[in-house]
């Protein structure tokens, strides 16, 4: 909607207007509130400040005053006997006073600094909704909060920082339909009597303190839809009859407690439930068939407990129970005792299926052929278990697949060539397993993949020059193989961040244009057989963080054909450079037969305080010491740089020498050694 552009807009603003008493006494009214709300999000500032300057206008007629200490940065609305005030952008302390006949206050997203609102404004008993989420709100909800709202309905508080405890009057907002309080620092018990709120759709509880039971009055309110009560420290079971008395309850999340006991059979009686998160809990028991009931089932989360099959050594025939719910998206069961056998009949399991998790779950036996059927699957994450057999070239088959993660399991065989052929493929994870032959060359084709671990295999022969072509993967490791062979390829076009390459047997020289890749974090290409020089580019690796090249046949060599330990004289010698200038030696400045040593020899001595960090002379006392320190400092980073492995001093004698220069300087400024 746009507002029109003659004097004060009144044509449109009168039919927004319309649009919020429309709002009034309508039985099913969402259709109207996100009418509402996409509109209000559209203005533009204009149109806003028109709007604004006609609400000025009215609320000084009507005697209702809405004072904003501060300024208002974004719109909001007002109609009739009504104020809808939403995604407006408040700063500092917001007063509210003389407001009977008030019904929807929506100031979320806002910065007020006055903790909670002030208490006369749950005294406005025309209240329907108040909505203050995300406000940065502080201190703890008042003990009479429902005594005076018989018509609130929406209560959202959500993502402040309001501690305290939930009122037990909550009960008395009989009306209430929405009872939003996540992630906020509540803490002691949830009041039994929310059990009372006979027309409550949505409890939002998560992401608090809370502690204690989770009343069992709770899951008998018939017109609950959604129950939120995650990352808690709530404890104790779930009762026997469980889903009973929930016939319209569509998400259950109560993941991250410190629940027990088993999960009632009877929570198919909740049919309509299409989001179940009971994950990180300390649940026990059999997998419930029952679950397989429920057909509307898109989500199911049960990583993280202590649910086990009905004996370690047979098939989890609870998967069979799933094949009924077609609609199932996302099922993780990783990280429980379940031991067994997948059986072949995941195959069947729904067609909507994208993401199979059961990592760390002590499975045994082999990857069933049939997990080939699942088309629609995005990640498949089987690690951490006792897998034993080939991986299936039925993998293939899966089209969608983003993500495949097998490591730590016992694996044989090649690397299949059907995985070739995935061309969404972003992750391949296959570490320590027991993996052998040559790494398929055919992975080139892989040009979405972002993430490649075959790291602790039995990988055998040279690494495939053409892998060098995946330019835009992030992280290589092929480490703790049998890899031979040497680099031959052209690295410096790579945004890889970290590869490593460790514990392998290749050989030759470490390629120069390594140095180049200036996204490289982590490169480790210890316990090999390289020799040769070490690149002197890895000197402008302006992102790396973590370097190994131990264990292999370098140390530099001079220019009599000497070893020499003295290469990591020159890469301190460049540090001290680039920490006391701030300059990297791929800074723009530094071009031509312009370098960082250039630039800093030649400022040596007058000039030092021109290369130097501004900040480190920014304090004019002492300035005469911190010039000398500079001087000595440089002079000692030339030292160490020198292209001359013979003229540079040794490790022992640059430190000795840094030392000498902390103590003059302290001495300089009149400060205890």
């Amino acid at each position: 909607m746009g507002f029109d552009t003659n004097e004060n807009g009144q044509e449109s603003i009168t039919e927004f207007f319309l649009l919020v008493h429309r709002r009034t006494g309508v039985q099913n009214s969402k259709a109207v509130d996100e009418e509402l709300e996409n509109r209000i999000f559209k203005w533009t500032e204009k149109e806003t400040g028109s709007l604004f300057s006609l609400l000025r206008k009215k609320t000084e007629r009507s005697s209702r005053r809405i004072a904003f200490q501060e300024r208002l940065e974004e719109g909001y609305s007002y109609g009739g006997n009504e104020y809808v005030i939403k995604q407006v952008k408040f700063h500092g302390r917001l007063t509210i006073c003389n407001l009977q006949g008030l019904q929807f206050l929506a100031l979320g997203s806002n910065s007020l600094t006055a903790g909670l609102l002030p208490s006369s404004i749950f005294n406005i008993s025309s209240l329907e909704l108040i909505h203050l989420g995300n406000s940065g709100l502080f201190g703890s909800l008042p003990t009479d909060i429902c005594n005076h709202l018989p018509a609130l309905r929406h209560l959202r508080l959500s993502r402040n920082m309001i501690s305290g405890t939930i009122p037990k009057n909550i009960n008395n907002c009989t009306s209430l339909e929405f009872l939003c309080l996540d992630e906020n620092r509540l803490t002691g018990e949830i009041p039994d009597e929310i059990g009372n709120l006979q027309s409550l759709r949505d409890l939002a509880l998560g992401s608090n303190g809370l502690t204690g039971i989770i009343p069992a009055s709770i899951f008998n309110i018939s017109t609950i839809e959604k129950i939120y009560l995650s990352l808690n420290n709530l404890s104790g079971c779930l009762p026997s009859s469980f889903g009973q008395w929930l016939p319209n309850l569509v998400r259950l999340t109560i993941g991250h407690n410190k629940l027990t006991g088993t999960i009632p059979n009877s929570i198919s009686n909740a049919s309509k439930l299409t989001f179940v998160s009971l994950d990180g809990n300390s649940f026990s028991g059999l997998f419930p068939n029952t679950f397989g009931n429920l057909r509307l089932l898109k989500l199911l989360s049960l990583a993280g407990n202590n649910l086990t099959t009905e004996s370690p050594t047979t098939e989890w025939s609870f998967l069979s129970s799933l094949t009924n719910c077609r609609e199932l998206e996302i099922l993780y069961l990783d990280s429980n005792p379940w031991y067994g056998v997948l059986p072949l009949s995941i195959g069947n399991i729904s067609a909507n299926l994208q993401y199979f998790g059961a990592r760390n779950c002590k499975i045994k036996g082999s990857i069933p052929v049939e997990i080939g059927n699942l088309h629609s699957l995005l990640v498949l994450d089987l690690s951490m278990n006792d897998f034993n057999g080939y991986m299936p070239t039925t993998v293939g088959r899966l089209p969608n697949l983003q993500r495949l993660n097998l490591r730590n399991n016992n694996l044989l065989g090649s690397i299949p060539y059907e995985l070739c052929i995935l061309e969404n493929f972003y992750e391949l994870y296959l570490s320590a397993n027991d993996l052998s032959r040559r790494i398929q060359p055919c992975l080139v084709r892989l040009i979405s993949l972002r993430y490649l671990y075959l790291d602790s295999n039995r990988l055998t022969s040279d690494i495939p020059s053409a892998l060098w072509s995946l330019k835009d993967i992030l992280e290589v490791n092929l480490s703790s193989n049998s890899l031979s062979g040497s680099f031959s390829s052209d690295l410096q076009n790579l945004h890889v961040r970290v590869l490593d390459l460790s514990k392998n047997q290749l050989s030759g020289n470490i390629l120069v244009t390594l140095g180049h890749i200036a996204t490289l974090e982590t490169l480790s290409l210890a316990d090999n057989k390289f020799d040769g020089p070490i690149p002197t580019t890895f000197g402008i690796l302006i992102s790396l963080v973590s370097l190994d090249l131990s264990n292999n046949s370098l140390s530099e060599y001079g220019s009599m054909g000497i070893a020499s330990t003295r290469g990591d004289v020159y890469s301190f010698g460049v540090l001290l450079m680039e920490t006391f200038t701030r300059k990297k030696p791929t800074d723009e400045m530094l071009v031509g037969e312009m370098s960082l040593k250039n630039l800093v020899e030649s400022s040596l001595p007058h000039a030092v305080t021109e290369v130097v960090d501004a900040n480190l002379l920014r304090d004019q006392n002492p300035f005469d010491a911190k010039v000398n320190c500079m001087l000595s400092i440089m002079d000692l980073a030339l030292n160490c740089s020198m292209e001359s492995l013979e003229q540079r001093i040794s490790m022992k004698d640059a430190l000795a020498k840094l030392k000498k220069i902390k103590l003059q300087f302290h001495k300089d400024v009149g400060a205890p050694n």
